[in-house]
């Protein structure tokens, strides 16, 4: 029975808005509700149930919904990643041409995650290859470079999704859980043979020189020289870009600070400023 001042049209219509919960008719509480006709006779029951209560068991369900996507994500990376291995082991242009599509599909599938992440990787890509240009490295090592700056943010798909685009400074357990993608990516790549050492250089491309990076704190000569590159170069791209908490650096103020913090290579630094 509806009560005073509520028809049972007014509560059907409620119940179909297609908005979800709605507002109880008892005690203006959300609710999600439902109307039941009752057989021969002028009456309609109207079920009411708290929202609160209702959506208690999907905070239960919550991290391993995440943890479930995040593997499909993964295990459709790795696939994809399968196939361009295939792929990089064959010499006409057909399938070289599949082989740049393979890879743009799973730059996308990461950058989706994080709209701040859009076009990083083809920056990242382009920055440092000139750079391995410019350092005369050898043909390996300049693709290497490429596939690594690709496929550097694969670990990613393996975080969730809110804490990646926080806007605001992030925790240190939060700073911690992102610092898992390095792990991640390991995961990912670690069963794959791509003939180059583009895991290795991945794995070392947020250490540092003074060693403040992650995951293993290495310092000075004992970090690889190829992780060197890409380090400084992802850096210089990422403060010169907008980030969800800060607004992009000019590209002389993120030079000064890669320069002045002790962090980053002095010869590949010197080499962005070309």
């Amino acid at each position: 029975l509806a009560p005073v001042g509520v028809s049972v049209a007014d509560l059907v219509a409620q119940s179909q808005s297609g908005l979800a919960p709605t507002l109880s008719v008892v005690d203006d509480s959300r609710t999600f509700a439902s109307l039941i006709a009752v057989n021969e006779s002028p009456f309609t029951v109207l079920q009411e149930f708290r929202a609160a209560d209702a959506l208690a068991a999907m905070k239960l369900y919550k991290p391993g919904l995440y943890t479930i996507t995040a593997l499909a994500t993964a295990i459709m990376g790795a696939l994809m990643l399968a196939l361009t291995l295939h792929l990089m082991g064959q010499r006409n242009a057909t399938r070289v041409k599949l082989l740049g599509q393979t890879m743009d599909a799973l730059v996308r599938m990461v950058e989706a995650r994080d709209p701040y992440l859009a076009g990083h990787h083809a920056k990242l890509s382009k920055t440092v290859v000139k750079l391995g240009n410019r350092m005369a490295l050898p043909v390996a090592e300049r693709a290497t470079l490429f596939y690594a700056a690709q496929l550097s943010a694969v670990g990613r798909l393996l975080i969730p999704r809110d804490l990646m685009s926080k806007k605001g400074k992030l925790t240190a357990s939060e700073r911690k859980e992102l610092q898992t993608h390095i792990e991640n990516a390991q995961t990912i790549l670690g069963e794959l043979d791509f003939d180059l050492p583009v895991v290795a250089v991945i794995n070392q491309m947020y250490e540092r020189m003074d060693g403040s990076g992650y995951p293993m704190g290495l310092k000075g000569d004992s970090i690889h020289r190829m992780a060197k590159v890409i380090g400084a170069a992802d850096a210089y791209i990422a403060m010169t870009s907008a980030r969800s908490h800060r607004a992009a650096m000019e590209p002389v103020q993120a030079l000064a600070v890669l320069r002045e913090s002790g962090q980053f290579a002095p010869e590949v630094v010197a080499l962005l400023d070309k």
